[in-house]
């Protein structure tokens, strides 16, 4: 199959994730645009891609309290690329905020005392 699209995602004002470790306590206006082409093949028997690959080209633009634009929200180009990945753990990606998922084997910084 083909792959085509746009995106637009704009968030203004207050942080809109909650409180977490990383709540900051000022607006942060950013967003993102970008334009997608790509294929994919799509396997009816397992019920799986056994082929993906999108990119995703745009323009990010403003700034959040993670990406280190703080003095910087001006706007780039930004791209990416959508894959089907492997199974091993070099493939995956790590979770954002783990801080709250509740899990016990997250220890907070405030809790980690000596």
């Amino acid at each position: 199959m083909s792959i085509t699209g746009a995106s637009r995602a704009v968030a203004h004002g207050e942080w809109l994730l909650g409180e977490n470790d990383w709540t900051p306590n000022y607006p942060l206006d950013h967003g993102m645009t970008s334009k997608m082409l790509g294929t994919a093949t799509y396997d009816l028997a397992s019920g799986s891609f056994t082929e993906f690959e999108v990119v995703a080209i745009g323009e990010r633009f403003g700034k959040t309290e993670n990406n280190s634009r703080r003095n910087a929200p001006e706007s780039s180009h930004v791209g990416f690329l959508f894959t089907v990945s492997g199974g091993g753990p070099s493939e995956r990606i790590a979770p954002a905020f783990v801080d709250i998922y509740d899990a016990d084997w997250i220890i907070s910084p405030a809790n980690n005392t000596p």
